[in-house]
C-alpha cells in the first residue's frame, strides 16, 4: 500500500512454500534455489514484464541475486531485506536475552515434539521463533501471527524442504560469484537482526559494484514492522534515484 501509487507490486510464494501447492514429488523439487530462479523467470514471462525491480527477504535475497546474474537484461534494481550472507559465512547475529530465552524454550520443545500434532508443534514453534523476528516490544505478537494456517510453513515441512532441497544448492556459493552483477543493489538490514547478520549485509555491499547498505536502526529481521516509515522511505528513495 505504501508503494502502489508509483509501482505495480507482484507478490508470490516460492515452490512448496507459503500458499503454493504442497509438493510430494522429488522430481518437482530437485534443483532447489536454482529451480526457484527458473520459476521467477516463468512468472516474469506470465505477466509480460520487460524489466523489473526485485525485492527479496531472507534467503530470497540470494534468490534475487542469482536471478539477476542469470537474467541480467530483465532486472533494473534489486532490494535485499535482511538477506542471508552471500557466502554462508558464520557471521555473528545480534544477541541479547531474547536469544537465550528462545534457545531454552526450543530445547524444551524438542524434548516433547514427538507428543505434539502438526498444529500443536507449529503453534509452539512459532510462538518462540517469532520473538527473534522483531525488536520493538509488542511487534512480536503481530509477527507471523497467522503463519500456521499454511501447512507449508509448519516447521516440520519448511525446515525439511530447506535442508533437503535449498541448502545443498546454496552451499559453495561465494560473494565473488556476484562481482559481475552491475545493477544497483540496496542491502536493507536492521541493526538488531537476530536471524541474519548485519555483517553479512556489509559483505554484500563491499562485493557488489553498485551495492549500498542501509542500516535500519532499532529494527530486527522484519524491519518494516519495527521501523515502517524509515524502511519505505529508504526503498522509495532507492527506486527513484537516477543512476550515475
Amino acid at each position: 500500500k505504501l508503494l502502489q501509487d508509483q509501482y505495480l507490486l507482484i507478490f508470490y510464494d516460492t515452490r512448496n512454500r507459503g500458499r503454493s501447492q504442497t509438493l510430494k514429488s522429488a522430481k518437482k523439487l530437485q534443483g532447489g534455489i536454482e529451480r526457484d530462479v527458473k520459476d521467477m523467470e516463468l512468472i516474469r514471462k506470465h505477466f509480460g514484464i520487460d524489466k523489473m525491480h526485485l525485492i527479496g527477504h531472507g534467503y530470497h535475497g540470494l534468490l534475487s541475486m542469482m536471478y539477476a546474474k542469470k537474467y541480467p537484461q530483465q532486472v533494473e534494481k534489486i532490494i535485499q531485506v535482511s538477506a542471508v550472507a552471500p557466502d554462508g559465512g558464520n557471521y555473528e547475529v545480534f544477541q541479547d536475552s531474547v536469544n537465550t530465552g528462545v534457545e531454552t524454550a526450543m530445547t524444551a520443545l524438542a524434548a516433547k515434539e514427538s507428543t505434539l500434532s502438526d498444529k500443536q508443534y507449529c503453534d509452539a514453534w512459532w510462538k518462540e521463533m517469532r520473538k527473534l523476528y522483531t525488536f520493538v516490544p509488542g511487534n512480536e505478537i503481530r509477527a507471523l501471527a497467522q503463519i500456521c494456517q499454511y501447512p507449508n510453513e509448519n516447521p516440520r515441512h519448511s525446515l525439511a524442504h530447506y535442508n533437503q532441497y535449498i541448502k545443498p544448492t546454496v552451499e559453495g556459493i561465494s560473494a565473488e560469484d556476484f562481482k559481475d552483477v552491475v545493477q544497483p543493489v540496496l542491502m536493507l538490514h536492521g541493526t538488531k537482526d537476530r536471524v541474519h547478520s548485519l555483517e553479512g549485509a556489509k559483505k554484500w555491499a563491499k562485493v557488489l559494484p553498485k551495492g549500498q547498505l542501509a542500516q535500519i536502526e532499532i529494527a530486527g529481521h522484519l524491519p518494516w514492522m519495527d521501523a515502517q516509515a524509515n524502511v519505505f522511505n529508504t526503498i522509495r528513495s532507492f527506486l527513484t534515484e537516477t543512476a550515475e
